[in-house]
């Protein structure tokens, strides 16, 4: 009725101690009758496998092992260089599987969509700023953002793991979100007839406490994940601290980096482009 029972059929006590018994044993042949084991086969005491297993046609052999006190990373770092100074028999090979093989799946799937985010948020800023150029200078201060996640994580003893991915993931989206309030607001002020040098500081000036609470607001909330010492809290950590580094990087990179590559965007790109289109017109 759907249920499953383990049975395990086992020989008298007395039996087990003759291997003899063995060859009284009977098998199914394939024309469907029963013949002893000894009329097909020869006992002899040998080793061999328990089971064999295959993994894509090819016969295995898993050693499992626990984690303990010590992150995922650094144990197959310390296994791969061991490994290395093993001389294998030819045919034979090592391979890392189970949660190291997930953990490798789950990297290149959250790799990919941290690509397609940062597609999409372009092409939605291209649209709206209705330019090429500005959403790119926005873009621009990721990787330098990403420069303080690693010194974050070198700071705190942390790796980078799965859950530090997700924090990339996260601030990511609020490093573009600060760009876009600066940026936006310097094209408003533009429109309104403002210099160029004048709209950058004044945008700095008046964006400079939203800019300030966006991101402190989420430093703050992440900041109890990083000092708690709870059992699993370790699991986290990394996710927080990766957070506050970046957020630390973006202020600058917000605050001094995009001004200036606004700047420079505009004097030595946008502006001899429009004077060309202009002198062609003419």
């Amino acid at each position: 009725a759907g249920e499953e029972y383990e049975i395990m059929v086992r020989l008298e006590p007395e039996e087990r101690e003759d291997p003899s018994a063995l060859e009284h044993a009977f098998i199914a042949s394939p024309t469907g009758g029963m013949i002893r084991l000894s009329e097909v086969a020869r006992i002899v005491p040998a080793s061999g496998p328990v089971a064999i297993n295959r993994r894509d046609q090819e016969r295995t052999v898993e050693v499992y092992g626990e984690i303990y006190d010590r992150d995922l990373g650094s144990i197959v770092q310390e296994a791969s260089e061991k490994f290395a100074r093993i001389v294998m028999p030819p045919d034979f090979s090592i391979a890392f599987t189970g949660e190291r093989e997930e953990q490798a799946k789950a990297f290149r799937a959250l790799f990919f969509a941290l690509l397609m985010g940062i597609a999409i948020v372009y092409m939605v800023m291209a649209s709206q700023f209705e330019s090429l150029i500005d959403p790119f200078i926005i873009m621009f201060s990721v990787p330098f953002a990403l420069a303080g996640v690693v010194w974050g994580l070198l700071l705190f003893g942390e790796n980078f793991s799965l859950q530090a991915f997700l924090g990339v993931l996260m601030f990511v989206g609020i490093v573009e979100e600060v760009g876009i309030v600066y940026i936006s607001f310097v094209i408003m002020l533009r429109g309104r007839g403002m210099g160029l040098e004048e709209a950058v500081v004044k945008a700095g000036q008046l964006r400079l406490r939203p800019i300030l609470m966006t991101s402190l607001t989420t430093i703050l909330g992440v900041v109890p994940m990083v000092l708690a010492r709870n059992e699993g809290s370790e699991m986290f950590r990394p996710l927080a601290v990766v957070i506050i580094a970046g957020l630390f990087a973006a202020l600058v990179t917000s605050l001094v980096l995009i001004p200036v590559l606004y700047c420079i965007f505009e004097e030595r790109i946008k502006k001899p482009a429009q004077n060309s289109r202009s002198a062609g017109n003419t």
